[in-house]
């Protein structure tokens, strides 16, 4: 039925298309005539650059993790100590009970049709581990009859929502504003710590969210307030890891 598709219809169907590559891990070219490089607007659009517009935007609403794009010669190598890797039939094993006593043990079978393989270590940092999303992934060769054992470090406890609080606490609708400030027990985690916001009142509102940066333990944010009749108040929450905080808003003529 393609013939019989609209110009955002056939982008909204191509650009999903990539997104659907993305997700898969498909590592396939994509093709394309020359005329979609045409810049159609003299601004540097052409059909070929909406398409990714919208893919991007499409990835985007799903996953937060960055977007990369390796040579022909790493997407290469990339595949081939993928294929060593799933010869080699290697397992894993956690060993210990807790804490520091944790292990994983590594072991390619002396029985292995391949004479190594490269093992891909999400949370293990040495050296040469590349960054991504926020976790060091390590590659590990390991040989044929081989076994090994690295030590599992546990992961830091994400915070909690601490104390929310308002400045100033009484307002008047229309006219004013208050400034909102989330406060955790610790350092966000890498990537942020999105704290979700919640007003029982639109007299007063508040976004969705507010991040508070990696490192950080606090950020601010705005409550915004309307016109009111009669006096009345808000209770402004904000919640995080199971766990949430509150704080009232008056809201005066």
């Amino acid at each position: 039925p393609y013939n019989t598709f609209t110009a955002p219809q056939i982008l909204d169907y191509v650009s999903s298309g990539f997104v659907t590559g993305m997700l898969m891990g498909d590592i396939d070219p994509q093709m394309f005539h020359q005329n979609n490089l045409h810049d159609y607007d003299g601004q540097g659009h052409s059909l070929l650059s909406d398409a990714y517009d919208q893919a991007f935007s499409k990835y985007e609403r799903l996953y937060k993790l960055p977007v990369v794009s390796p040579t022909l010669d790493q997407l290469g190598q990339n595949m081939q100590n993928r294929n060593a890797y799933n010869l080699s039939t290697a397992t894993a094993s956690l060993t210990g009970l807790s804490g520091s006593n944790l292990t994983i043990s590594i072991t390619v079978p002396a029985t292995a049709s391949v004479p190594s393989a490269i093992i891909p270590i999400t949370g293990l940092n040495s050296v040469g581990a590349e960054t991504y999303g926020g976790q060091h992934i390590s590659h590990v060769q390991v040989s044929r009859g081989q076994t090994i054992l690295l030590p599992v470090t546990p992961p830091t406890p994400l915070p909690t929502v601490s104390s929310l609080t308002l400045n100033p606490t009484s307002v008047v609708g229309g006219l004013q504003s208050s400034t909102g400030t989330v406060t955790l027990s610790g350092p966000a985690p890498a990537g942020g710590a999105q704290v979700m916001l919640f007003s029982s009142n639109g007299a007063a509102s508040v976004s969705s969210s507010v991040t508070v940066p990696a490192g950080s333990s606090s950020a601010i944010f705005t409550v915004n307030t309307s016109i009111v009749l009669l006096p009345t108040s808000a209770t402004i929450s904000a919640s995080y890891n199971s766990t949430t905080r509150t704080a009232s808003l008056a809201v005066l003529l």
